[in-house]
């Protein structure tokens, strides 16, 4: 008898078309477990737990808890098994993450074994953690005392939270959700609050678990090509037979009843010094919809969503860029992961005056699409895009087997069906009919947007001097119950987080380390994954072909060469880049143009690239990127053709917007990209390739966009953008690349060929920057709670080339010295080294780092940490295995496209990445101790940057040359697309 009909009910089996999958459903009735099968030939498998962990207060429990189970458990004692996982796995994807009200724990690997390892770890950690009080000391918070004797909190998640309260717009979020739903748990913060996350007891986070991490509140997703019957012994043997099945808890209150009246309200959040009439308000609009289980409705809603905001063209986004009233659009558009559905959306850079301005551009646009009609090419052009992502199911780094799992348990969480979401064919066949049948979407604004009174609408306002204020206000909190605390307690405090330092530095012992489940040096491949292309020349045209199984779907890319661009006119062309699909033509408004490219491909960009070094066999240049199915790529090709010949920059109202959106944009990544904007301006005073980034994208670009703006209205601007078609579209120098379905690419390329004779044929004649480097230490000083601390050396400077080893190094130092001082014991969020192959640019940062001179201190160890590695054989091959599971990462068809055309273009053939490959899996430990004179170097002659609060900043302003002050709004993702309303362990 197999062990799933001793053991488990099989409540269903069915097969799903839309992800080729064998979907069967089970229910494990002695622990009350659920667990949902997606079986296909995927190897990427797929693991995921989920538990419903809505949260009752502010104080972050479900996500230290989120980080903590990963801290040790029953089979698997050492510290921190997640680290020893991302040391030694093949893992594809290794995280796990607290949303508003579940926390899920997903894995994947291609390797059989390994998917098992990985599984086990889990399983046991959400199961049987040790939960330790140093786990939760060092996680979640704890006391300690300067030298002299003034308490501080740490923690991990506190400082993480710490840095997600140094963005506006996640504050601005949280307060929509809390005034959106303020009769349930969504109007807690699942990640916690820092003023709240210090309530948090040991006891409750222990009661936590034991309340929320049983089989009967969890839900199961495996995916891929798996053993089944394996899995399920897996489960029933060492973790659900040990569980009796429990009664229902009281249930969360997660449902809102819906407002009479709509609702106001207004938030602050920390700024510098103010000049009068600053535009640095955002203003934010919310609605409640209906629950996240009525598919249909949801499916509308998206397309509803595409329409208004999808694109520059659709109404609404286009209505308030063109508004004057603040810079760029932001909101999260429809959100599904609360019961009910949330619709967002609000602007920056703008004044608490114009609030009531806001909302009549939003009622106007519902207003008149609800009584005028929605133009039918804006419907198609979103059904078009939503249903290429359907189909074409690319979720980047991501595998689809994680997303699969995850939109399973968020139907399963609400008591959905965990398959209706992937019957996307019946959804878009309602949708069709329900629009034949009369203006669908015209009714649900009407219902949603126009009748619906559950609105929130927020200003959320810079305060002068709030940072300081807050601050002040821990400190107070801080002194207050240090003080009344006993002479012995705060002995007793003081020997904890003594005890925990000590903990955090002492080594897993060799017994514990054995526990963790390793494969083998033996398992890597000795020869490297190769994508397969082909090469041909005409008309001094390059075109590069490669055959994947890609669906149907055509990946073009168009390398445009700006060799020929000096250093002063590389700004305009990231402008022209910016704005070349953004514009219209002679015969199309911007509006037309970009509705119909949304109609017939599923995704065009621009966008400007540098390369890693400067000589001349490496390209500047910008790079258009689309995909399209094949039978519309003729369709698709007509239009570019328009562009490139009819190009229209004459609208100067449109540029204008352009401009303004832009310059928002890049003034809030300076702030939103804390690691991201301090290597920049290190790195640019030390590589001259980050020192033409900088001119593109950092400080230096926001000045040139600013002074553009004052030369729109003149049509100087347009004028000049115009002068620049005929170099950038220019057939010299040309490479063209296409990646699809092998009997699509000859009819492909010759379309492509007919294309490239609309493109001029002016001489083009190379232009070698010429470049003066000058190291700087710089301080950049932001309201921020946390820092970014970073250092860097060029050691092509002294003659090191391309040196494999250090991605080896970096995966020791990322997992292991740095992971261990910089974030258990320091507090930060994370810390990495990078070594960039060509430019020799050699970094160290940290992320969300509460410390300053700490962080550099720890930096200044790593050579003699270096110096006196010692490790086993077997910590030695996690280190191999960990970096490998990187590099051989599985790629989707798109990402291969964009790989093979930026390695061709920088000279990267198969000979070399394989040279490389040898090069790492015949490194030595002494290998690797050879390279820490380079650390040597980099405490002696590296350059400092460090992003962070003005007081930390000001307080260390030896160790800069300047201090410059970064002002602006805007969060600290790393990601324009990354204002997620969860948060991750890793």
């Amino acid at each position: 008898m197999s062990i799933n009909s001793q053991f488990y009910h099989e409540k269903s089996c069915t097969y799903i078309n839309e992800i080729a999958s064998e979907a069967k459903i089970y229910e494990h009735p002695k622990s009350g477990a659920k667990v949902l099968f997606l079986k296909n030939d995927d190897d990427n498998k797929a693991f995921c737990i989920g538990f419903r962990t809505a949260p009752s207060s502010d104080n972050g429990v479900a996500h230290i808890m989120e980080h903590s189970v990963l801290c040790g458990s029953r089979k698997y004692p050492v510290k921190e098994p997640f680290v020893e996982l991302m040391k030694g796995s093949l893992n594809t994807f290794l995280n796990a993450m607290t949303y508003p009200d579940k926390t899920v724990y997903p894995i994947a690997s291609c390797n059989e074994e390994d998917f098992h390892n990985l599984m086990d770890v889990y399983l046991d950690s959400v199961f049987f953690p040790k939960l330790d009080k140093g786990a939760f000391l060092q996680e979640g918070w704890h006391y300690e005392c300067d030298e002299s004797g003034k308490p501080y909190y740490k923690g991990v998640v506190y400082n993480e939270m710490k840095g997600v309260y140094s963005s506006p717009e996640s504050i601005l979020f949280q307060d929509l959700d809390t005034h959106l739903c303020p009769d349930t748990a969504y109007r807690f913060d699942s990640g916690g609050k820092p003023s709240a996350i210090p309530s948090l007891s040991y006891e409750e986070y222990c009661d936590f678990h034991k309340e929320k991490y049983h089989p009967s509140n969890s839900w199961t997703v495996i995916y891929g090509d798996v053993d089944e019957e394996r899995c399920l012994t897996q489960l029933h043997n060492d973790y659900f037979n040990h569980y009796e099945k429990k009664a229902a808890s009281k249930e969360d209150q997660l449902y809102q009843e819906f407002f009479s009246e709509e609702r106001k309200g207004k938030l602050t959040y920390a700024s510098g010094s103010l000049k009068e009439g600053a535009e640095q308000t955002f203003l934010a609009m919310a609605y409640l919809l209906c629950p996240s289980g009525e598919l249909d409705e949801l499916m509308g809603l998206q397309v509803l969503e595409h329409v208004l905001t999808g694109t520059s063209a659709s109404p609404l986004r286009k209505a308030l860029n063109s508004s004057g009233l603040g810079g760029d659009v932001i909101g999260y558009g429809i959100s599904d992961q609360s019961l009910q559905l949330t619709w967002t959306v609000g602007i920056r850079d703008s004044l608490e005056s114009r609030r009531d301005d806001f909302i009549k551009v939003v009622d106007d646009v519902f207003a008149n699409l609800a009584t005028n009609g929605i133009q039918q090419d804006l419907i198609d052009a979103a059904i078009n895009s939503i249903e290429f992502r359907l189909r074409e199911a690319n979720y980047g780094s991501t595998p689809k087997g994680v997303v699969y799992a995850l939109n399973a348990i968020s139907s399963w969480n609400y008591g959905d069906d965990p398959l209706e979401r992937f019957y996307y064919e019946k959804q878009l066949k309602q949708l069709r009919e329900s629009l034949a049948k009369g203006p669908y979407l015209e009714d649900l604004i009407k219902k949603y947007f126009i009748e619906n009174s559950h609105r929130v609408t927020l200003v959320c306002e810079p305060e002068e001097g709030l940072g300081e204020k807050e601050a002040a206000e821990e400190q107070e909190r801080l002194n207050k119950s240090w003080s009344d605390f006993s002479e012995a307690e705060k002995k007793a405090v003081n020997e904890e987080a003594s005890t925990l330092l000590k903990a955090q530095a002492e080594a897993d012992s060799v017994e514990d380390l054995a526990t963790i489940p390793q494969l083998s040096r033996k398992d890597l491949r000795r020869e490297i994954n190769t994508i397969p292309f082909s090469v041909e020349k005409t008309s001094g045209v390059e075109y590069l072909r490669s055959a994947q199984n890609s669906g149907g779907i055509q990946y073009v890319k168009w390398a445009f060469d700006l060799n020929d661009f000096s250093v002063e006119e590389l700004p305009m062309a990231k402008l022209f880049a910016l704005s070349c699909l953004s514009c219209g033509t002679a015969k199309k408004s911007f509006e037309e143009l970009t509705t119909e490219l949304a109609t017939c491909a599923g995704g065009v960009g621009a966008y400007f690239s540098l390369p890693s070094t400067l000589e001349s066999e490496h390209k500047r240049s910008m790079f258009i990127s689309a995909k399209v199915m094949q039978a519309r790529e003729n369709e698709f090709l007509a239009l570019l053709k328009e562009i490139v010949e009819d190009l229209d920059f004459s609208d100067s109202v449109r540029l204008k917007e352009l401009l303004t959106q832009q310059i928002s944009k890049v003034q809030s990544s300076f702030i939103r990209g804390g690691e991201w904007i301090s290597r920049l301006i290190l790195n640019s005073g030390i590589n001259e390739a980050d020192y033409l980034d900088e001119k593109v994208s950092g400080p230096s670009f926001l000045k040139f966009l600013q002074a553009c703006l004052k030369r729109v209205e003149s049509g100087e601007l347009g004028k000049e953008l115009l002068a620049l078609k005929a170099r950038v579209f220019n057939r010299n120098n040309l490479l063209v690349s296409l990646t699809g379905e092998e009997d699509t690419l000859d009819t492909g390329i010759e379309n492509l060929k007919a294309f490239t004779e609309v493109l001029s044929d002016t001489p083009k004649k190379l232009v070698t920057p010429k470049i003066t480097l000058t190291k700087t230490n710089v301080g950049l000083a932001t309201e921020g709670q946390v820092q970014y601390v970073s250092v860097g050396v060029n050691l092509k400077e002294y003659g090191v080339e391309d040196d494999p080893r250090f991605v080896l190094l970096s995966q020791l130092l990322s997992t292991g010295y740095l992971w261990e001082k910089v974030r258990v014991q320091g507090g930060a969020y994370g810390c990495f080294l990078s070594y960039e192959k060509f430019d020799g640019v050699l970094n160290v940062c940290s992320y969300r780092d509460p410390n300053l001179e700490e962080t550099l201190d720890v930096y200044k160890g790593i050579a003699d940490f270096i110096r006196e590695l010692d490790l086993s054989e077997e910590e030695f091959d996690k280190i191999f295995i960990g970096t490998f599971g990187r590099i051989d990462s599985p790629m989707t068809v798109s990402q291969k496209a964009g790989v093979l055309l930026s390695r061709y273009i920088a000279g990267i053939d198969d000979e070399f990445l394989q040279s490389r490959r040898d090069i790492l899996l015949d490194c030595t430990l002494e290998d690797i101790k050879t390279l820490a004179p380079w650390f040597d170097k980099l405490n002696v002659e590296g350059q400092v940057c460090v992003h962070g609060g003005h007081s930390r900043v000001e307080k260390a302003s030896e160790l800069f040359d300047k201090i410059d002050y970064l002002a602006g709004a805007g969060g600290d993702e790393d990601d324009e697309d990354d204002d997620e309303d969860f948060y991750t362990s890793h």
